[in-house]
């Protein structure tokens, strides 16, 4: 059999999130607009002052998340304590936890709660809840826009009904100041060289 290691396990369909859950150009995100989970949303902004710069070729110089490491995060069962969820960071090296219900993606433990909760605390008290979720179309600008909203290091990926895995706000503003350095800078010449 095929190894499946890439895939977390858990689908964005059938972890349907909860009633009123969109995408926005590419972005799950809370609301009440009647579109479902699964449908992408994506290029509903496309051409509408989003940022995305076109050359000459018709490609867009913009990166994506889907330009971006995506990692696989590891996922904890809400009803785990604290203290399992450290043991578990731990032994995968994770600064980041999904928190799950049922199949159904809850939220996340950053740094924050993994080092300040404590050890008898229930993961689902401690979460911070997923409000939005990036697609590999989004754009970096607007992973950005929503890093700020959510104040979250790390945010979920998704691709059609699957999770991709995470990325992190740190990737996504590198990605960014990257992007804004000439990509080529000239030396000046030599005056050794003229002579």
């Amino acid at each position: 059999m095929e190894d499946n290691s890439g895939h977390t396990g858990l689908s964005a369909a059938g972890a349907a999130w909860s009633k009123g859950r969109r995408v926005e150009n590419g972005s799950f995100v809370a609301g009440t607009d009647g579109m479902g989970v699964g449908q992408t949303g994506v290029g509903e902004g496309v051409g509408k002052g989003l940022g995305a710069a076109e050359l000459s070729g018709g490609e867009s110089c913009v990166p994506r998340v889907g330009d971006l490491p995506i990692r696989a995060v590891p996922i904890v069962p809400a009803h785990l304590s604290m203290a399992a969820a450290r043991k578990i960071a731990e032994l995968k090296r994770a600064t980041v936890l999904f928190v799950e219900r049922d199949g159904r993606l809850l939220g996340t433990l950053d740094e924050h709660a993994l080092v300040e909760a404590p050890d008898e605390a229930e993961v689902a008290a401690c979460l911070r809840t997923i409000e939005l979720c990036l697609g590999p179309g989004t754009t970096a600008e607007r992973a950005q826009e929503l890093f700020v909203r959510s104040c979250t290091s790390a945010l979920p990926v998704t691709a059609g009904a699957f999770l991709l895995g995470a990325v992190s706000r740190a990737d996504v503003e590198r990605a960014l100041r990257s992007r804004r350095l000439p990509k080529h800078r000239q030396r000046p010449a030599s005056p050794r060289a003229a002579a």
